[in-house]
């Protein structure tokens, strides 16, 4: 018993201190303001904001116009469906993303003029006879036609007889590995994708089976019915088909509204939406005269890796600055997604102080990208309440009381307080990034940072969405809006067994398949010690920063989405080829990537060739570039 009382004398006497000690002044003498015995704020004096209330637009549904007009090149993709069910946004998002060039077109005579033709979302019987016809004869003219969900009354246009849908097709596999468009797919999983986990859903992805094949499939499911097929024309024409709207996918996946199709959440490859639209890319390289497609990485580097750390322990604010000073020495730069916690709760202390204040100088000053991870860093956040959007420091206050609850918080008061606070405190440029705590994601996020300021977010793991490549995002994780703002998917982290520096040669096998075809690897590291996750960085960029174009967010963000607005075309000449390129304002590292045959023959230090791709490192409004061909 005395023990016991002892015990619990200890515990009321710490109790009271504790209590006493918050309430009073910070070790800097500033006022901390109580919200409960257990629950302080951090005070900054004389500081109030932000000042402007934050407005919601409503949503709009994007136009399939926006991409219809500029010179015909690339792929035309005939919308023989502009309405709501149309899924075009998905394809053209998809097409952006891996540099291939194309056009929106709803005139079945003029998309016909292109060398490769994606008619989207299907061609049915109940199609205007006429533009039937046409779409049936263009193949056996030479031309290569690319369909999907193709129903039997002219599927013998695909090299198939019969078809019908189905939601229980979970896998799809690689059937003829020496098709020129699937050589290139020697790991395991390309060889076999995800679609859905038939564990947790009962029922997939909606697709289609065909049968009784005309020649071999490329892909089949597991059943042995086929996913793509091909039928050969002579001439040289061609036509494939899908057994998935690609559209709807593509956007299902970028939405993170699939059906836990990937096979590990993070930390490895997981690249079926990759694989997909590779294959698609090869169908336009493979098949067009003119091919020419734009590079994903700058620099013509192999692939992106983006450094990201995650200050979200106090211990961490205070450790960022070594993680800082290595990236220096070894010239790169990070990103460092920073809780502002100047509220003390459940999870950890009010550690976002004058102190913080002085490491977030320092950060800036070695040239490392500032970025918000929310206030909270609540597991709830993405069922937070909208807001009012005119929520303030220091009234606003997000308190997480236990693992399961968190009070006061919305979700535009985590994106406008943390960016204020961030904005007002660092000197370098305006926080852009947003990161939120566990990867909690509201469905209303991506409008939400457009209209707070920011661009980038980086809020899924990338096997999550089953892609290794940024994307742009959509308005409620939807179907029918885009906003200028863009993901970059997390593909390697931290808290995984185990520990980090044992997984060292496992992520560098990732790196490398994603390298492949200039994808990014997203890395998150809490610098909540200097020790084996130290060891892991240093060992990483040791590895591959040879290969790599190594960025923050913000930055490699900038250059994907003015790539976004990158137009070109080819015009032919009397000894080749002229491509054209047409940029909004001045860019740098454009990679273009040509047919085998092609020469540059363009004088420029701003201009390199070597084999097929071709490096422009500066444009500035638009250029032309002139290749001879042999």
């Amino acid at each position: 018993m005395k023990i016991v009382r002892n015990i619990f004398v200890f515990v009321m006497l710490f109790g009271i201190i504790y209590f006493l000690f918050k309430v009073d002044r910070d070790k800097n003498g500033h006022f901390i303001a109580t919200v409960t015995a257990n629950d302080s704020i951090f005070i900054f004096p004389n500081l109030k904001g932000p000042t402007d209330s934050t407005v919601i637009k409503p949503t709009h549904r994007s136009s399939w116009k926006k991409y219809s007009t500029g010179p015909s090149f690339g792929v035309a993709v005939l919308l023989l469906d502009t309405g709501k069910e149309s899924n075009w946004m998905g394809l053209v998002h998809a097409f952006k993303t891996f540099g291939i060039p194309f056009k929106l077109y709803t005139n079945v005579d003029s998309a016909l003029k292109s060398d490769v033709v994606y008619a989207y979302p299907s061609i049915d019987a109940s199609l205007n006879p006429t533009i039937l016809a046409k779409l049936t004869n263009y193949p056996q003219r030479g031309g290569t036609l690319i369909a999907q969900n193709i129903e039997s009354g002219i599927s013998q246009v695909f090299g198939f007889r019969a078809s019908y849908g189905t939601t229980h097709n979970y896998k799809i596999r690689i059937a003829d590995f020496n098709n020129p468009i699937l050589k290139e797919f020697n790991d395991s999983k390309e060889r076999e994708i995800s679609l859905a986990d038939p564990k947790l859903f009962k029922e997939s992805e909606g697709t289609y089976n065909y049968s009784n094949l005309m020649g071999n499939p490329l892909m089949v499911y597991p059943n042995g019915m086929a996913f793509l097929t091909e039928r050969d024309y002579p001439g040289g024409g061609k036509a494939y088909c899908f057994g998935m709207d690609l559209g709807y996918f593509s956007l299902t996946c970028n939405d993170e509204r699939g059906l836990e199709a990937y096979r590990t959440y993070v930390n490895s490859y997981e690249p079926t939406m990759d694989v997909i639209f590779r294959i698609v890319k090869n169908m336009y390289t493979m098949n067009s005269k003119t091919a020419v497609t734009l590079g994903t990485v700058q620099e013509n580097k192999k692939l992106t890796l983006c450094i990201t750390h995650d200050i979200d322990y106090w211990r961490s604010m205070y450790n960022e600055l070594k993680y800082a000073e290595m990236e220096r020495k070894r010239n790169v730069s990070a990103t460092y997604f920073i809780q502002v916690k100047y509220l003390q709760d459940w999870n950890d202390l009010d550690y976002f102080n004058d102190s913080a204040v002085v490491a977030l100088a320092e950060i800036d000053s070695l040239k490392m990208e500032v970025a918000s991870h929310s206030i909270s860093h609540s597991r709830q956040y993405d069922v937070f309440p909208l807001g009012k959007g005119n929520e303030q420091y220091p009234t606003y206050h997000p308190l997480v009381r236990n693992i399961k609850l968190t009070t006061n918080g919305t979700v535009l008061g985590e994106l406008r307080v943390s960016k204020f606070l961030l904005d007002h405190f660092d000197k370098g440029p305006k926080v852009a990034s947003f990161r939120p705590g566990h990867l909690s994601l509201p469905y209303s996020l991506p409008q939400c940072l457009v209209a707070t300021g920011y661009k980038y977010s980086s809020d899924v793991t990338a096997n999550d969405v089953l892609t290794h490549m940024p994307y742009q995002l959509n308005y409620d994780r939807a179907y029918d809006e885009e906003v200028p703002a863009w993901e970059f998917p997390i593909t390697i982290e931290d808290e995984e067994l185990p520990q980090m520096d044992k997984r060292l040669d496992s992520a560098l096998c990732v790196a490398h398949k994603i390298s492949k075809y200039g994808g990014l690897m997203c890395v998150l590291i809490h610098p909540n010690e200097v020790d084996y996750k130290y060891k892991f960085e240093v060992g990483l960029l040791d590895s591959i920063q040879s290969i790599s174009h190594v960025s923050t967010i913000r930055d490699f963000g900038d250059w994907w989405s003015a790539r976004n607005n990158v137009q070109y075309y080819v015009s032919k000449t009397a000894t080749g080829y002229d491509l054209h390129v047409v940029t909004p304002a001045t860019m740098s590292d454009l990679t273009f990537f040509v047919p085998p045959t092609w020469t540059c023959s363009t004088v420029s230090t701003s201009i390199k060739q070597t084999g097929n791709s071709v490096l422009v490192k500066n444009v500035t409004n638009g250029a032309t570039i002139n290749f001879t061909v042999k």
